[in-house]
C-alpha cells in the first residue's frame, strides 16, 4: 500500500463524510502555509485537511463532520481549515481494518461506509 496520494488520485473525486453525506468534489490539492496538505472543493472553495482522509478509492471518505466545521477561506492568502481530529491511543494490538461484506475492501475501523463501494459498515467501537 502506498504511503502517499498523487493529485491524480484525488482531484475530481467526490468527498463523503462518515454519515454518507456528500461534502463536495475535489478541485485541487494544495499545501497550506503551515505545510499541511489539503483539498479544495469545487464550487465552494471549502478546505479539508488531508489528515482527515480515512480512505481513497472510488470516493474519498472523511469522518462525520458538521457543515460549520468546513468554512470557505475568507481570503485566498489565509484559508480556514476544519479542525484536526484527536486520535484515540490504542495500545492493545488489534486489526486496523474492517472488510466490506459486499466488495471485500479493507476499510479503516472508524469508517461507517465502504470507501470503495459505499456500502454501510457495522459500527466498530475504537478505544
Amino acid at each position: 500500500m502506498s504511503q502517499y496520494y498523487e493529485p491524480k488520485d484525488i482531484v475530481g473525486k467526490a468527498v463523503y463524510d462518515g454519515k454518507g453525506r456528500k461534502i463536495g468534489e475535489v478541485e485541487k490539492v494544495v499545501f497550506l502555509k503551515d505545510g499541511k496538505g489539503a483539498m479544495i472543493l469545487r464550487h465552494t472553495n471549502k478546505i479539508i485537511l488531508m489528515e482527515m482522509v480515512q480512505g481513497v478509492a472510488e470516493i474519498i471518505l472523511i469522518p462525520p463532520i458538521e457543515e460549520k466545521e468546513l468554512l470557505p477561506p475568507t481570503r485566498p492568502s489565509q484559508p480556514q481549515v476544519a479542525p484536526a481530529r484527536q486520535l484515540t491511543d490504542v495500545s492493545a494490538p488489534r486489526s486496523t481494518t474492517q472488510i466490506c461484506p459486499k466488495c471485500m475492501y479493507g476499510n479503516k475501523l472508524t469508517a461507517s461506509f465502504c470507501v470503495k463501494c459505499g456500502t454501510k459498515l457495522a459500527v466498530q467501537e475504537v478505544g
